[in-house]
């Protein structure tokens, strides 16, 4: 995968439907903001050992909330540190004292799949999420902070609690995600086992009062299981929409699973006359994200297994019903560059354009940090950085390197948290990346009569990008018409290789497409 440092520059023209309201159709470029700890990258540590940070949550002030897990030393236990930054990316003293307040994991000696998430309620206390060991088994943990950055103490008592889902302490108990309703009401969910394998995992939700205690309207007892089907049960994501009802999402066997529920626990009826979705692809696929657009039209987002990792985004409509102005049926699928990437994080623009954060793998450079963004009419929206996406690496070389957590200004500047692995649980630390949109105002990169295809850059070196609104098999001739190299070209982004053509003009064809002419340097 072509590094940011190849610096990307665009085409002022809008892609299909990729016309962007906010920017009025221009295309900006994302570079790393020097107004953020001078380079847009901080890099640090806690203790020094393994130093991983997940979520991160802009306040309305601008100044930045990250959660993490990092490994003490001295208890070789895990702990929850939760830091505050400041917009230039300094530590807030006036959080804690120094900026981070370090939360008691229990004896949890490995991660076992946790993966901490971030909320506010409505008198702007933090609220995080996650699992740590109870009395035998992983339990469900929420605690929550005030914003001089100490243990709420309102919060039952010590600002911390503890429980597990079907009370037996046997079985692990992951909490995946949480949202706060209209009375600071917290809403979790999570995934349980109720048996010896995966295949025993069931959704869960819990609802906490603002007191920090379970709340018994909710099923009796706080909480309550889903099971849609026998096969693996994930649950990945909790909203709570305008009328106060509850949508839950995540993944189901091979497909994604979406339910929504009144304030009771029961099945919603309304939606999609059985109270639940079920979201298929061709192929296995994940849910990761969920959330509501401006009209109210639940937004999803996930990955499945083709050409390596793909993403898949989806949209229903209020009522559980595919949203057929979406994509194709409701749902688009996109390749970046035949390889494995991963979606952590999402965030609904004001345009309701998509923008997802994760990790790449770049076969040079091993994993690196991701940001792509999607039309509000279901198409990889090619004013953002020019082809639909931005990479970028924290340190050089082939070091792995994975974001977790994805938060955007109101001037959309991108904010992404995560881990620089340079020895996994041992040699591990805490970043931030921080771009910021440029415009652009020259242009060297070429799109074909039908507008379904992009190529950048023209004139190019080694290395073409080819963007493709469609799958074809493509060829390249040189200017006598002899074919030299041909590709088979996927809906998405697709890195070609062509070191090993001479210097020259050339025709790039396809069966389904015009030529495009190309030249190498």
């Amino acid at each position: 995968m072509f590094k940011q440092a190849h610096v990307l520059f665009t085409i002022l023209m809008a892609f299909l439907l990729g016309i962007s309201t906010a920017t009025n159709g221009q295309t900006y470029n994302y570079v790393t903001d020097s107004t953020f700890n001078f380079t847009g990258i901080k890099r640090y540590t806690y203790y020094n050992v393994m130093d991983r940070l997940f979520d991160c949550k802009l306040q309305p002030d601008g100044r930045i909330i990250t959660v993490g897990i990092s490994k003490s030393p001295v208890s070789g236990a895990m702990e929850l540190p939760v830091t505050r930054h400041l917009a230039d990316g300094g530590f807030d003293s006036t959080f804690s004292g120094d900026g981070t307040v370090y939360i008691n994991m229990g004896n949890v000696q490995s991660l076992m799949g946790i993966y901490p998430r971030i909320a506010f309620d409505n008198d702007g206390k933090i609220i995080i999420a996650s699992s740590r060991m109870g009395a035998g088994s992983m339990d469900i943990f929420v605690c929550r902070i005030d914003t001089t950055g100490n243990l709420d103490p309102t919060f039952n008592g010590t600002g911390t609690m503890v429980f597990d889902v079907n009370g037996n302490n046997t079985e692990y108990d992951l909490a995946a995600n949480l949202d706060v309703d209209a009375n600071n009401n917290i809403w979790i969910a999570a995934t349980t086992r109720n048996g010896v394998s995966s295949a025993d995992n069931d959704f869960v939700v819990a609802k906490i009062k603002p007191d920090g205690t379970l709340d018994a309207t909710f099923n009796g007892n706080g909480r309550k299981t889903f099971t849609p089907n026998t096969n693996e049960n994930y649950c990945r994501s909790i909203k709570v929409d305008a009328n106060g009802k509850i949508v839950v999402g995540g993944t189901s066997g091979i497909n994604m699973y979406i339910f929504r529920i009144d304030t009771t626990g029961a099945l919603d009826p309304t939606f999609n006359t059985s109270g639940s979705a079920t979201i298929q692809f061709s192929n296995s696929s994940d849910l990761i994200a969920m959330d509501f657009d401006n009209n109210g039209k639940i937004v999803i987002s996930g990955r499945y297994a083709v050409l390596g990792v793909s993403l898949v985004f989806a949209r229903l409509n209020p009522n559980g019903q595919a949203d057929n102005t979406f994509g194709f049926a409701g749902k688009f699928t996109i390749n970046i560059g035949n390889t494995s990437t991963t979606i952590t994080g999402m965030y609904i623009q004001p345009d309701n354009k998509i923008i997802v954060g994760g990790y790449t793998d770049d076969s040079t450079y091993a994993n690196d940090f991701i940001a792509v963004r999607i039309t509000a009419a279901g198409a990889i929206d090619l004013t953002f950085n020019g082809i639909g996406y931005v990479s970028k690496n924290i340190v050089s070389g082939p070091i792995d390197e994975y974001a977790y957590g994805l938060a955007v200004t109101p001037d959309e500047r991108l904010i992404l948290s995560g881990v620089v692995t340079y020895t996994s649980l041992s040699n591990e630390d805490a970043a931030l990346l921080k771009l910021k949109p440029v415009l652009v105002v020259g242009l060297n990169t070429l799109t074909n009569p039908e507008n379904t295809m992009r190529v950048y850059p023209n004139p190019f070196t080694n290395k073409l990008d080819i963007v493709s609104q469609v799958d074809d098999q493509m060829w390249i001739t040189d200017i006598t018409g002899k074919t030299v190299h041909t590709m088979q070209v996927v809906t998405g982004i697709n890195h070609t290789d062509l070191q090993h053509l001479a210097r020259g003009i050339y025709f790039l064809h396809g069966n389904n497409t015009s030529g495009l002419k190309l030249i190498k340097e």
